[in-house]
């Protein structure tokens, strides 16, 4: 299974602290560092896209 994107829940989504328009995130864990894109797509949902899929590879994530 491919994980291309990750949508943010719609609650953390509104929050305030959020961009008005995408920009990169940047994830770290255990001393590495993945460069993703958070993106805003159909009006009102926000996921992170571009590098996602690296971090889950490299952190060994799996749904569920």
């Amino acid at each position: 299974m491919s994980v291309t994107h990750q949508e943010l829940g719609s609650r953390y989504a509104t929050a305030v602290h959020l961009p008005a328009r995408g920009q990169t995130v940047v994830l770290q864990c255990m001393g590495k560092i993945w460069k993703t894109k958070m993106v805003f797509q159909r009006g009102h949902r926000w996921f992170l896209s571009g590098g996602w899929s690296k971090f889950v590879h490299g952190n060994g994530l799996r749904v569920g």
